[in-house]
């Protein structure tokens, strides 16, 4: 029989939880900063652009535009699903912490992913595979994260009901798997890669008609 954990354990556990949160919200939002900063800037490099004509401010590398416009979206649905998992959670144990140290190499490898694109002037085949990979990596270990708080309770707040529990399940699923989805499309072109990102909004409907079908045989 599995003893109770002791007041320490848990006060440790619980304060180690906030010190996670801390370190995961300052990196999220240096990426964020830093996807910002590689924006275009007029009069630099290859961004020659004189005006904010549309000639110029975006049909000139608008490719690269899309590619840093891609990488700000996922990162900040990424920091938002953090939050989902986080402010549902009451304490962390080793493995929760390890998956969310390697989350945040995961993220970082994807801010450099992006410095590829741009460097590489955005159509580059391996930067989008690189990229798209990236992005994978960061959803599966936030998907792995959740399964593992589901089978430690203990690390979730008392409220949480099985059926609130799934719904979060359902909430990681889909960036993962649009990821994956670009993957392959990242052969075929970039003007179909960026679109292929757009697959995010079906695989949603999908998801939540999966649930309720699930809802209503049940």
């Amino acid at each position: 029989m599995k003893k109770p954990d002791s007041n320490a354990k848990i006060a440790r556990e619980t304060q180690q939880l906030k010190r996670l949160k801390i370190l995961i919200d300052v990196v999220y939002g240096i990426v964020i900063w830093q996807i910002f900063m590689r924006l275009p800037v007029p009069g630099t490099g290859a961004f020659n652009w004189k005006s904010l004509m549309m000639d110029q401010f975006l049909a000139q590398n608008w490719l690269n535009w899309a590619l840093i416009a891609v990488g700000l979206i996922i990162t900040i649905d990424y920091w938002t699903q953090n939050n989902v998992l986080f402010g549902n959670m009451v304490r962390t144990n080793g493995m929760h912490t390890a998956l969310s140290i390697l989350q945040v190499f995961f993220l970082l490898l994807f801010l450099y992913a992006i410095d590829l694109g741009v460097e590489l002037e955005a159509d580059a085949e391996g930067a989008r595979v690189f990229e798209s990979i990236s992005a994978f990596l960061v959803g599966i270990t936030s998907l792995l994260n959740w399964f593992v708080v589901m089978r430690n309770p203990q690390l979730l707040g008392p409220e949480i009901t099985n059926e609130e529990a799934r719904e979060i399940t359902d909430r990681f699923l889909p960036e993962p798997i649009t990821a994956a989805i670009t993957i392959g499309i990242a052969y075929v072109g970039p003007i179909f890669w960026e679109i292929s990102w757009l697959s995010f909004i079906p695989i949603i409907f999908i998801i939540k008609g999966i649930r309720k079908a699930r809802k209503s045989s049940g």
